[in-house]
Formats: structure tokens, C-alpha cells, sequence
């Protein structure tokens, strides 16, 4: 879902290049009881600590991982090599017996960073290879200009050239999102591991079809295309303020601000994230007086204005509606696939119940 920013200005905590940071490793360990994690980690520790050569590091995470799998208490760590201070997560059991199902969940806009996707880019040739696939298709068939060459995002070594604070062009927003959950799915296919559903929401549903087979890969590539080019067309209709309150009191908020104002209509609910968590879109001004509202030591609800331009999931983007579809008749003109997995729609907030077609695609913007 669309996210804001929770800290201060990423650019003060990042750099220019990633060619000094130090590849992370998945280090999972499985063992018969808990207890037992503890001594297999200090063993591991005493016998592999402040290994550095990446290719022996990533032969230990490729074993362990095996090994992990055949044991109920499980715990892992994400570290650049294994020393007495690296921190291994709680550990869990699993029953062996409760088939566990694995579902893909897939984001919308907010979380772009300079940096997503080049550490997976250096360790992971399938994950490197569908970003670079990703964007011969955007080239070739579908005549954009290559967003990789444009961005600098994604490819190890090259210097990124957009804000370290993920304010981008929404073109640059829709199409790194889509790239890298596309080439994600790619590289889960290639390490063979399974998964029965898919959910995604707003931009995430692109790749979420992917995953779910409904898209193939020139397919998602060409709902990105279109999407971003109506999303540039309403850039700057509107606004978007996530709050921490659930639908109800939302609505309430809602109605004082539009009272206040003297409008009839101007807010709308264009997310339920969570039982106590929606995000509002509307016009500019009114979003600023809901965060205002929100801001009052009477009220005390947690407000933080989006890092969009426009009012997502609203009747302000009515007017993309005819551009939108046009765009989408050469990606989807002729129907979608057998999908071959189960999806939750959060567009339609049950099991997906219909075709993922043009029509489901404007219902979600």
C-alpha cells in the first residue's frame, strides 16, 4: 500500500554508490528443539565467524537453507558475514503436518529507494536478467525510452540519477515498482520455490497478475506503460494523507472538513490498510485540512501526507479514464491468461472473482 516517509530525509543516511557496501546474507538455522538453535548458532559462529569471501558465504546460506527446511524450530539472521554480534530473529516452530501455503503480497507506491534491487542484482543473475528484460520489452515493443538508462536504478556499479528521498516522476515510480516486482517473482520461480495466492494493491496488482499468471511478462510491462502515462496525466489533481483511525471515525473527520469548507464533495476513502489505518484522498486543499484536523491536541490522530501527486482511488482520476484504456488495448486487447494462482483482490476486497481485463485495471486506479 502507499507509504510515507517515517524518518528523516533518506539522502542524509545514504550515498552516491553502493560499491563500498557489503553484500547481506540470508543465515537460516533449524534444529529439534529451541534450545538447541542456541548451540547450533554459537557453533556455526565458532566455526564460520568473520568469514568475508562472499562466494563461501553464499555455499553456507545455499546448505543451511536445506537443512533448515528439515527441522520444526527455525530462526535466521540477515548479516553481512557471521560474527559474535549478529543478532539471529525469535525463534518458531512449524508443524510439518499443517501444509503451509505461501502468498505474494505486493506493494503500491512509496517504498522506491535509489538503491532497491542492486544488492539482488549482484547475487542473482535471474533477478538481474528480468530487470534487463523488463526494459528490452518497454524499448522494443512498446517504443518508450529505456528506464534504466534514464534512472540509473537497478544495474550494480551505475550511479543512480534520481532524489535520494523517493520524490520521482511518477513514470519513474510506476516503472521501478513494476520492474522489480516482476523480476522478485522471477527470481522466487528460479529458486523453485512455490506459492498458492497472490494479493497486491493499486501498482502492485500489475505484478500481482504477473504472479498470478493472468499477465505474461509483455503484458505487465504494457499496464505499466499505460498506467504511468495516465497517472502523469492527473499528476497534481490531489493528494493523499494516511491516518492512523479506522473508517468510521475517518468519515466523521471527513465530514467536519468538508463542512468547514463549505464543499459537498472533495474526500474520499481510497484505502482500508487495516482495522485502525485508511488512507484519504481528495483535492489539495482539503487534504491539507484533514491533516491539519488531525494535527489538533484535541483530536490526536496520527496523520502523514503521501509522497504522491495526485488523488488516487477517487473520482478525480475519472478524467484518465478514456487515455487509460486506449493505452491498455495493446497489452490486453486480446484477453488474459490461465491464471495459476488463487488472488484476493483488494480492489474488490474478496477472492477475485472476475477477469483481471481492462475493466478490473481502471477499477483499481
Amino acid at each position: 500500500m502507499e507509504t510515507f516517509e517515517t524518518a528523516n530525509d533518506v539522502s542524509k543516511t545514504v550515498t552516491s554508490s553502493t560499491s563500498s557496501e557489503k553484500s547481506l546474507h540470508l543465515f537460516s538455522i533449524g534444529s529439534l528443539t529451541e534450545p538447541a538453535l542456541a548451540r547450533w548458532k554459537d557453533t556455526l559462529i565458532s566455526s564460520f565467524g568473520n568469514v568475508t569471501d562472499d562466494k563461501t558465504l553464499r555455499s553456507l546460506t545455499r546448505s543451511l537453507a536445506r537443512q533448515t527446511r528439515a527441522y520444526p524450530a527455525r530462526s535466521f539472521a540477515v548479516a553481512p558475514t557471521l560474527t559474535d554480534n549478529t543478532k539471529f530473529s525469535k525463534p518458531v516452530l512449524t508443524n510439518s503436518n499443517s501444509s503451509p501455503k505461501l502468498c505474494l503480497v505486493f506493494s503500491g507506491q512509496g517504498p522506491q529507494h535509489i538503491f532497491m534491487g542492486r544488492q539482488l542484482a549482484e547475487s542473482y543473475p535471474a533477478f538481474l536478467e528480468a530487470i534487463q528484460l523488463n526494459d528490452s520489452i518497454l524499448v522494443h515493443k512498446y517504443k518508450q525510452e529505456s528506464m534504466l538508462e534514464r534512472t540509473g536504478l537497478f544495474i550494480p556499479g551505475v550511479e543512480t540519477k534520481l532524489a535520494a528521498n523517493g520524490v520521482w516522476p511518477v513514470r519513474e515510480v510506476v516503472l521501478s515498482l513494476v520492474f522489480i516486482q516482476i523480476a522478485l517473482v522471477d527470481l522466487i520461480r528460479s529458486l523453485g520455490i512455490q506459492y498458492e495466492f497472490v494479493v497486491g494493491h493499486s501498482i502492485g496488482e500489475i505484478a500481482m497478475g504477473y504472479a498470478s499468471g493472468h499477465y505474461d511478462r509483455e503484458m505487465a510491462v504494457g499496464i505499466a506503460v499505460a498506467r504511468s502515462a495516465a497517472m502523469t496525466k492527473a499528476e497534481g489533481n490531489g493528494a493523499m494523507v494516511a491516518l492512523g483511525v479506522g473508517v468510521q471515525k475517518a468519515k466523521n473527520m471527513m465530514r467536519k472538513v468538508l463542512a468547514k469548507a463549505n464543499a459537498a464533495s472533495g474526500l474520499w476513502i481510497a484505502g482500508i490498510n487495516s482495522p485502525q489505518a485508511v488512507t484519504v484522498a481528495g483535492t489539495h486543499e482539503l487534504i491539507d485540512a484533514m491533516v491539519e484536523l488531525a494535527n489538533d491536541p484535541e483530536a490526536k490522530v496520527f496523520a502523514a501526507k503521501l509522497r504522491v501527486g495526485c488523488a488516487f482511488h477517487t473520482p478525480l482520476m475519472e478524467p484518465q479514464e478514456e487515455l487509460f484504456k486506449s493505452l491498455m488495448q495493446e497489452p490486453l486487447g486480446k484477453g488474459t491468461k490461465k491464471p495459476v494462482a488463487r488472488v484476493m483482490s483488494t480492489a474488490d476486497g474478496k477472492w477475485l472473482d472476475r477477469d483481471l481485463d481492462i475493466d478490473y485495471c481502471w477499477d483499481n486506479i
